[in-house]
């Protein structure tokens, strides 16, 4: 299963930064199948691209399709939300993490692909 797509990368894109909103939307849900760990994104805060070699990272979505344009080639991304794995914690976590890890049974995490855009206080007390 693919963790990101390019559906969810536009939307990302139409909720944009959140900076200092109280009750962000959480655009994506990704748990860990076997276990602790869930993770709400709410946004993108960088992307990683490579090119020859190079390395760049860009915080915005008109310096992503740019540098693509120029055959440079997303390598990772960088998410702000809501880590619930032994407690909860808001803070950055990259899309290469959720892909690298391996539970138990080598399953990997996944993403929650009936998950509805909705504010993270509402998501919170819908998994309470």
């Amino acid at each position: 299963m693919k963790l990101i797509t390019k559906q969810l990368l536009e939307d990302f894109n139409k909720v944009g930064k959140q900076d200092g909103d109280d009750n962000p939307t959480v655009v994506a849900k990704f748990f860990n199948p076997q276990g602790a760990g869930t993770w709400y994104a709410t946004e993108i805060d960088s992307f990683r691209l490579e090119k020859d070699g190079e390395v760049k990272v860009v915080d915005t979505f008109e310096e992503l399709e740019a540098l693509i344009k120029d055959k440079w080639v997303m390598t990772d991304i960088c998410f702000f939300g809501l880590a619930d794995i032994l407690e909860r914690e808001l803070g950055y976590f990259m899309l290469s993490e959720l892909v690298a890890f391996k539970g138990r049974l080598g399953m990997p995490i996944e993403r929650d692909m009936y998950f509805e855009q909705r504010p993270l206080k509402e998501v919170l007390r819908d998994e309470d």
